[in-house]
């Protein structure tokens, strides 16, 4: 009840100083509250990563074959289910076996992240239809829309400088200091390299951790159907072969880099014993992101610069957190 207590009173705090923003020497002062001896302990939590795979970087992958060797792709149709129009799911698997570790990731052919976002621009029997069918998704709208705030920098709300996933995983990028260890090609340190599995990485295990499991595959399907539907049935055209942006080996690495994030979240909201009540102060952002930095030094063999709580990055973030958490 006293986090609770404190996330209202937080929020509260927000929308008094939103009108007129607010610094970030205001920011600082404003968690003074929350350190409490409940951040007592923090540092020296250990988390055992065996059985976590390492990380896939797209730009290892020359082509969809050269995927094929590392990571098994099958593709099936589930004639048990339907969908609207009256076809069965396409279906695709994905399996990556890592010495002792395995990923297996599926994903079903249905609605994407664009069509959740338009539906609202439909009939009303569109939307009564979507109702019906989507009553899942329906339930969780209020914790896809906190997702989707946290995945997107949303000034408008949140005031000016407002921080995303995507910023955390270019931070997380910054601080690789061993470039030779890290960079096999000069790919690798473009956006397609290191920076997307970061951001895939990362995001996911935050959102398992501080949510759930659940609700970050729920995102990630969402997300990758709207992306390119054909992932479910491999028909893809020669254009989307070809190219260099949206193409299937990058789709298909998120994929299983969303599955391991999530298997990372769960380990950090169990080491930390994380729930709907926790506060995110910036001490416990700072070690969970510092957990993660952990994870890519073992699997990936790379020497990274941690992070620390009195950064801009970690307090914007970790207030961002509570805020949205507490509009649920």
């Amino acid at each position: 009840m006293l986090k609770l207590i404190y996330l209202l009173s937080f929020a509260v705090l927000f929308l008094s100083c939103k009108e007129n923003g607010i610094t970030f020497p205001e920011l600082l002062r404003e968690y003074k509250q929350f350190r409490n001896d409940e951040q007592k302990g923090l540092e020296g939590k250990n988390i055992n990563f065996e059985g976590l795979c390492s990380p896939l970087l797209a730009t290892r992958f020359a082509n969809l074959d050269q995927l094929k060797k590392v990571v098994q792709i099958e593709y099936y149709r589930d004639s048990s289910v339907y969908d609207i129009e009256a076809n069965s799911e396409s279906v695709v698997v994905l399996n990556y076996n890592c010495g002792q570790a395995n990923v297996k990731k599926q994903l079903r052919s249905g609605i994407s992240q664009t069509e959740i976002m338009n539906i609202t621009k439909g009939s009303k029997n569109g939307q009564l239809n979507f109702i019906f069918k989507h009553s899942a998704l329906v339930r969780e709208r209020k914790q896809l829309e906190a997702v989707y705030r946290l995945a997107r920098k949303k000034e408008e709300y949140y005031g000016s400088g407002d921080v995303a996933f995507y910023l955390i995983s270019e931070a997380t990028f910054r601080n690789i200091n061993t470039p030779e260890l890290a960079y096999l090609t000069f790919r690798d340190s473009l956006e397609k390299g290191y920076i997307n599995t970061f951001n895939h990485i990362t995001a996911q295990a935050i959102i398992t951790a501080f949510f759930s499991e659940d609700l970050a595959n729920i995102v990630s399907d969402l997300h990758e159907r709207a992306n390119m539907p054909e992932l479910t049935t491999g028909l893809f055209s020669e254009k989307q072969l070809m190219d260099t942006i949206n193409y299937p080996v990058d789709n298909y690495v998120d994929l299983v880099n969303n599955r391991i994030g999530q298997v990372l979240g769960n380990k950090i909201r169990e080491c930390y014993k994380l729930d709907e009540y926790t506060v995110c102060t910036p001490e416990l952002l700072c070690n969970i992101l510092n957990k993660i930095e952990e994870y890519y030094m073992w699997s990936m063999g790379v020497g990274m610069e941690p992070f620390h709580s009195s950064e801009e990055l970690v307090i914007k973030f970790s207030r961002k957190m509570n805020l949205v958490r507490g509009e649920l």
